[in-house]
């Protein structure tokens, strides 16, 4: 089980990805089955507290609701155990800030050069 500030991501034998960024956090299944559940106060329905989602779906949350599931986006596709980040059609400087976060040195962006 992944808690966040947000809520819950219980596994239900699988593999799954978890993203804080703040208000919200990201959940992609890749394998099985994950159950995603905000902090949600007793008068939530549960509707929206919690989802199951199945591998190939993607959600957001934040700590009151939980967003329908999604089709995993094919922007970034990350197979973090044979060490790979399947990109398409992204702009440099974002794959180049999505690398920095799994890389322990510094990578230096002239954003303005690479805005192009």
């Amino acid at each position: 089980m992944v808690i966040s500030q947000q809520g819950t991501s219980r596994a239900l034998g699988t593999r799954f990805s978890v993203r804080d960024r703040g208000d919200v956090a990201d959940v992609k299944v890749t394998e099985s089955n994950v159950e995603v559940c905000a902090k949600a106060p007793p008068s939530q329905t549960p509707a929206s507290a919690c989802q199951q989602l199945r591998a190939g779906e993607q959600t957001q949350f934040g700590q009151h609701r939980v967003q329908t599931p999604q089709n995993i986006s094919t922007a970034f596709i990350s197979d973090w155990p044979q060490q790979q980040l399947i990109v398409d059609d992204q702009p440099l400087v974002t794959v180049l800030e999505e690398l920095s976060r799994y890389h322990s040195g510094h990578i230096r962006i002239d954003r303005d050069s690479l805005a192009a």
